[in-house]
């Protein structure tokens, strides 16, 4: 993992064969939002970003946080709210169609979060509704985030990063 350069507004990592840019913005909500004390319930939202044309780069511009209907408790969540969607409409029209829905975050309570098993049965079904595209997925931990995407026949880490205090 490299980092190639840091701007105002958006970090750039370049991984293998992957190159992920992520705004300031988001990584700080990333940061906020960690389960640092057992008191806190995962928090989890919808990606709003883009792709190039062989999705070996990738945009995430925006994210969404946990809304008023939405539930959670320290291991699970469940995201219901119907304004997830509309950030994402806002973003797609505001944007003339260049930013649109490519997966989710969530966060775990473990320095570097993997996958559990109802997170991977979740991005499968998330990738059959969502069949034409590819779709990224993040989870956020203590002291890492990992990026994951289903390559072949399974999900693949493609990302580990650091989490700046």
């Amino acid at each position: 993992m490299k980092i190639v350069m840091s701007v105002m507004n958006e970090t750039v990592i370049d991984y293998k064969e992957d190159t992920l840019h992520i705004t300031s913005k988001v990584k700080d909500m990333w940061r906020n939002q960690r389960q640092l004390s057992i008191k806190n319930n995962e928090s989890f939202g919808v990606l709003i970003g883009s792709q190039s044309g062989d999705v070996d780069e990738i945009w995430i511009e925006r994210c969404t946080e946990p809304k008023n209907k939405d539930r959670a408790t320290r291991s699970s969540f469940m995201l219901k709210d119907p304004e997830h969607q509309k950030e994402v409409d806002i973003s797609f029209t505001e944007s003339d169609g260049k930013l649109g829905y490519i997966g989710t975050w969530h966060t775990h309570p473990e320095n570097t979060p993997s996958p559990s098993q109802t997170d991977l049965n979740d991005w499968r079904e998330c990738l059959n509704r969502n069949n034409d595209r590819t779709l990224i997925f993040v989870i956020v931990g203590l002291s890492d985030f990992c990026v994951y995407r289903f390559k072949g026949k399974r999900f693949n880490r493609i990302m580990k990063e650091k989490i700046d205090d």
